[in-house]
């Protein structure tokens, strides 16, 4: 991270497009990492839906996440690896919880599978709302780069 972000940092420093003051470079440095953090969860939370095939769930997942988060805030981890770890895990336990495991043994009908679909959805739309108002903090986040 530290890597692109100081290449990011010069390249636009180069091109005169921000200052060279310290706390000018700074800002940019906290919004540059805070994009790239946040472009890299998407990213990891849309991968695993098109790999587990619960790519519309990432969709809802992610739209309603994103949402609560704008409008509430929500915990900070203390480093980038561990907000990406915990957002995938997140998405994980809640598209895997509300899933109906069919087995020869206890098939699922096929008039219901739309039910359950649509009752899956929900719960991680909804999982994904608790899962943020559990973690909501009043203060300002820190810059956890410089930790």
């Amino acid at each position: 991270m530290d890597l692109v972000v100081s290449g990011i940092l010069n390249f636009l420093t180069e091109q005169e497009a921000i200052g060279k003051a310290d706390e000018v470079q700074d800002f940019y440095r906290y919004g540059i990492e805070i994009t790239i953090s946040s472009m890299l969860n998407i990213v990891l939370v849309l991968l695993m839906g098109a790999l587990t095939g619960h790519l519309l769930e990432s969709v809802i997942y992610l739209a309603v996440f994103i949402a609560v988060r704008v409008i509430t805030g929500g915990y900070h981890a203390d480093t980038y690896f561990r907000c990406n770890l915990l957002m995938c895990s997140t998405f994980i336990a809640t598209a895997f919880v509300f899933c109906p495991v069919e087995n020869k043994n206890k098939p699922i009908e096929k008039d219901k599978k739309p039910k359950f679909r649509a009752i899956k959805r929900m719960g991680i739309a909804a999982c994904g709302c608790a899962s943020m108002y559990g973690g909501y903090q009043t203060k300002e986040p820190k810059n956890i780069y410089k930790n």
